[in-house]
């Protein structure tokens, strides 16, 4: 995981992205980040198989 916040954001530490994640997040502005650890919840908390009906349901989210 931490690759995915070099890349997103430089040499900043983990809880200085989790800060400007939260500043971006007040724009409406959705990172890697973020729908990284949106996937990540979903599928921790929601663990059954998804049906065919469940993923035409899912649609991408686009990135500011």
């Amino acid at each position: 995981m931490e690759s995915v916040f070099v890349s997103v954001f430089g040499c900043l530490t983990v809880n200085h992205v989790e800060t400007t994640e939260r500043i971006l997040m007040r724009f409406g502005i959705q990172t890697e980040y973020e729908l990284t650890w949106s996937i990540f919840r979903e599928r921790l908390y929601n663990t059954r198989p998804r049906s065919k009906e469940d993923e035409e349901q899912v649609k991408p989210v686009a990135v500011n």
